[in-house]
């Protein structure tokens, strides 16, 4: 007998392990009497003691090894593979409801969707891969929806070091069953680095003095209607208060995920229950419809493998937010510098699950391009020797340069009437191009103005800056404009023109406007 142990089932249990041994007592009437029992006979043949159940697994780490790869050890990726004559490496991984049920308890509009935190995760564990202790920024550019059935495959590819040490860090994927040249789809695109970093000490007072509890028992029924459906996994919030523009919370994975917490740096689903408090605050403009993670910015991971956070959300912006979270014990977890969020709608998500439809982006020419008007007052952004002056000076359009933002600003803090179009080239940085926007929006000024963004040929450097704008776009209809031409010298005298075509989004080519 043991202690803790029902002592009924103990004796049973010692009784049998004697009958099998051939030990026991050959008469067992008695230990049957009263029983509705039947005696049965045996198979034919020896059990054969195999097991036929389907444990649904990810792929092993073994397996990589097999196929010349080095295992990656993260449950989310299962390899990881150095490019040769080059810096680089690419970490793959199959993702499927199957082999990671619990990404079924984070639905989007009825879809299953790899929460922005499960992307962030696996960018922070490639950045262990390359050295690098930062994620600078990462801007989700696509949902990774999966499919019912199946699964995808998914590449987080890691560019070799700039000038500065700093990587590229990019996620795609495609379904498993796609064929051999069907395109990847971009799901994520930032920048890794290294920085000495020391984490920001919370107080030891939990929660902080002054601090009001905040009623969060609706949360979850609010979030599905707004059609974010989330499961036990991630409804992980269990407290939160209030102190002046701060949202102070707790967070927790269930029993069942818990035990899994140790094999990641920060479990996604717990990442993304502790951004459920922001809906309890007032950092969002707008209505309320469902919003999700758009861009991270100075991600750092102190601790791994935590199961439960305490969290500090600050104000940081139009629609954003900064994070602090730490252990229950109140030692430093993770930050993060930043964090955008923007709405999202069914059909963003019902596109996303159209893998293999055959469409394809094509510039046409529209046939009712007209000039725009001559009262325009144009501004342009870094001079009449930029592309954009040299070609409106030939089309003979007055307009007024500065140096830069700062410049234009100035000269309308010292009276100048604030223009009707403002022609700047491209920001080098997703992170630029953000604060353009933020700026410009923030600026009550320019609320009847609009911005044009100039770019010159098409470039993998500058499609994330435009993937922004584009966004900006749908939030902000009528704020923003974007052009492309050939090159730095033809097409650009055509653009008083391509403003007639009342058009977010143009290119200049061939002496044509072409939308």
């Amino acid at each position: 007998l043991r202690r803790n142990r029902d002592e009924a089932e103990a004796a049973v249990t010692a009784l049998a392990h004697l009958l099998t041994s051939g030990a026991g007592p050959a008469d067992r009437t008695a230990f049957f009497a009263g029983a509705d029992v039947t005696r049965v006979g045996l198979p034919t043949y020896a059990f054969q003691h195999e097991t036929f159940w389907i444990h649904d697994t990810a792929a092993a780490p073994a397996d990589a090894g097999h196929a010349g790869l080095d295992a990656a050890d993260h449950p989310l990726l299962g390899a990881a593979v150095t490019l040769p004559e080059s810096e680089e490496f690419l970490l793959t991984a199959r993702l499927s409801l199957r082999t990671h049920r619990w990404l079924d308890d984070h639905r989007v509009m009825g879809q299953a969707v790899v929460p922005g935190a499960a992307l962030v995760e696996m960018a922070v564990r490639a950045g262990d891969e390359a050295g690098c202790n930062t994620l600078d920024e990462l801007t989700l550019e696509a949902p990774l929806v999966l499919p019912e059935e199946g699964g995808v495959q998914v590449r987080v590819r890691v560019g070799g070091p700039d000038a500065c040490e700093r990587r590229s860090v990019r996620v795609y994927s495609r379904a498993e069953d796609a064929p051999a040249g069907e395109a990847w789809t971009r799901h994520a695109d930032g920048t890794l680095s290294f920085a000495d970093r020391s984490p920001e000490s919370g107080s030891a007072e939990w929660p902080p003095a002054g601090s009001e509890p905040l009623d969060a028992d609706g949360l979850y029924a609010a979030m599905s209607g707004a059609g974010l459906d989330y499961g036990p996994v991630f409804q992980g919030l269990k407290a939160a208060w209030k102190l002046g523009e701060e949202v102070y919370a707790e967070v927790a994975l269930p029993e069942e995920a818990s035990a899994d917490a140790s094999r990641y740096g920060l479990h996604p689903a717990l990442l993304d229950a502790a951004l459920h408090g922001i809906g309890l605050g007032s950092f969002l403009s707008g209505g309320d419809g469902a919003r999700l993670p758009f861009a991270w910015s100075g991600v750092s991971l102190y601790a791994a493998g935590a199961s439960a956070l305490r969290v500090r959300i600050a104000p940081a912006g139009t629609d954003s937010v900064a994070l602090a979270l730490a252990d229950p014990a109140g030692a430093p977890v993770a930050a993060v510098g930043s964090l955008a969020l923007r709405p999202v709608s069914a059909e963003q998500f019902g596109d996303a699950v159209l893998r293999d439809a055959l469409f394809r982006l094509e510039w046409v020419e529209p046939s009712y391009a007209e000039a725009a008007e001559s009262v325009l007052d144009w501004a342009v952004v870094g001079g009449e020797a930029s592309p954009a002056g040299r070609g409106l000076r030939g089309a003979g359009v007055p307009f007024a340069t500065y140096a830069d933002l700062a410049g234009l600003r100035a000269a309308v803090d010292g009276g100048r009437t604030v223009p009707d179009l403002v022609v700047l080239p491209v920001p080098d940085s997703v992170s630029g191009a953000l604060a353009v926007l933020r700026s410009w929006l923030a600026d009550e000024r320019y609320a009847s103005s609009r911005l044009l963004f100039t770019a010159t040929g098409p470039s993998p450097d500058t499609a994330a800056v435009w993937g922004l704008v584009r966004s900006a776009q749908a939030e902000n209809p009528g704020r923003f404009l974007l052009v492309e031409a050939a090159d730095e010298d033809s097409g650009w005298n055509l653009l008083p023109r391509a403003l007639g075509t009342d058009e977010a989004q143009f290119a200049l080519r061939d002496g044509v406007v072409l939308v």
